[in-house]
């Protein structure tokens, strides 16, 4: 058995935009160590997750993407004791790796290293997190790369355009509402103040979580939990409060993108999360409704993902009129699922499940621990086990009014009436 400073924080349901709790119980998580989750054994190599509550939708107004930006200075910016060269130099010699992944609620640091050099790998990563040095070069670099993405990436497919613009016009006025690497105009403008400020504001020790593979050992695992420990002890402060725009259809996003075939996307907002009970029949439904179409879904509840409290349900597909697909949805709606479309897409998902990666498993974990939620991968699992026909049928009616459905369309055709691609994101 383990005996590690492991501290389990009460399960508090939230999202973008929601408060957590204030008073005694929340100073109490504020002041204890980084809590710490385990995972499955993985392969020859070994997974360590450090996970941070300040995804994109905590950017402040008008600084849009610059929690990408902290994540990517953190990770490739060096320390104080190793500049980038030399951190990467490290990394190389114990044949490690860091990916950093930006999601809405919540940043992963992923690293994966030989199990004999575990001990070298969670040093560095302490090293990371208590004395990075932002290095200017790699600053800029960094944000050379979020700017490229935002004007020459979002163009390289029409349906990733149409899942970028649909969170633009669906989430107006939400935290939700711009890519992880913001916009465009504003990426040049941010600075190494701005920079430091998010991450003594942000990466704050109640709201960090560790997840471990399998392997390492209880030295390695208290080390770590004791290095990010020294984290500022700070309440956890929520989103910033923005008005959000109304969930009606009031017209369609179109969007002209150069070199682009025609493609749609239609789609509304579902405010449920992993701790919610109708959670695994929406995804359910997604699938069966994507399948039905031979399209995209929207609905993902994978990985760090999964700590989205407010997501797209909905789906992308290519040449497809607007009319056709909003009837595709009031038919769904009224009765399209049936017990055999139910229980076939129930075994390819829990199949999907089942074939899951370690990695994969531990992201879902950390992502729960940091949300305040039970597992989502345990929940989905049992979810989908016992779920019924009629009780996917009521989730569908409760949630999902066609009226509300927002379309995308993306075309090479430009007119006055469409909007440019090029600038969807300034």
């Amino acid at each position: 058995m383990m005996r590690l400073l492991i501290w389990i924080g009460p399960l508090i349901f939230g999202c973008a935009g929601m408060h957590h709790e204030r008073g005694e119980r929340a100073f109490d998580a504020s002041v204890a160590p980084v809590r710490v989750v385990m995972g499955v054994p993985v392969d020859e190599r070994v997974r360590i997750i450090v996970g941070v509550r300040s995804g994109s939708a905590h950017d402040p107004v008008g600084q849009e993407g610059l929690a990408w930006l902290t994540a990517q200075a953190l990770r490739y910016g060096g320390t104080s004791a190793h500049p980038p060269e030399a951190f990467e130099g490290a990394l190389s010699a114990l044949d490690a790796s860091v990916k950093v992944v930006v999601d809405k609620e919540v940043v992963g640091f992923v690293a994966t290293a030989p199990a004999s050099n575990t001990a070298q790998l969670a040093a560095l990563l302490g090293e990371m997190f208590a004395s990075p040095s932002f290095d200017e070069a790699s600053v800029a670099a960094a944000k050379q790369r979020g700017v490229a993405w935002l004007e020459k990436g979002l163009g390289s497919a029409s349906g990733r355009l149409v899942g970028d613009a649909m969170e633009k016009w669906v989430y107006q006025g939400h935290p939700y509402g711009h890519p992880v690497q913001g916009r465009s105009s504003v990426m040049p403008l941010l600075g190494a103040a701005d920079i430091q400020n998010y991450y003594q504001g942000r990466y704050v020790r109640p709201a960090m979580a560790i997840g471990v593979s399998a392997g390492v050992s209880d030295a390695v695992v208290v080390g770590l939990q004791s290095d990010l420990s020294q984290r500022p002890v700070t309440l956890y402060r929520d989103v910033t409060p923005r008005p959000v725009a109304p969930k009606t259809a009031d017209n369609d996003l179109r969007v002209a993108q150069a070199g682009s075939s025609p493609w749609l996307g239609l789609a509304t907002r579902i405010s449920v999360s992993p701790g919610h009970p109708d959670w695994p029949a929406l995804i359910l439904a997604q699938h069966i409704f994507a399948q039905a179409q031979d399209a995209e879904g929207f609905f993902s509840g994978g990985g760090f993902g999964a700590g989205r409290g407010d997501r797209l349900w909905g789906v992308s597909l290519p040449s497809v009129e607007v009319s056709s697909a909003r009837r595709a949805v009031e038919a769904f709606v009224a009765d399209g699922v049936t017990e055999a479309s139910m229980n076939a897409a129930k075994d390819q998902m829990l199949q999907k499940i089942e074939a899951s990666s370690g990695s994969e498993q531990l992201a879902w974990s950390v992502t729960g621990q940091l949300m305040g939620w039970p597992n989502p991968r345990v929940v989905l699992k049992e979810g989908l086990e016992g779920l019924t026909l009629d009780a996917i049928r009521a989730a569908i009616i409760t949630h999902i009014e066609p009226k509300d459905f927002r379309a995308v369309v993306v075309d090479a055709v430009a007119s006055d009436e469409v909007l440019d691609g090029a600038s969807l994101f300034r």
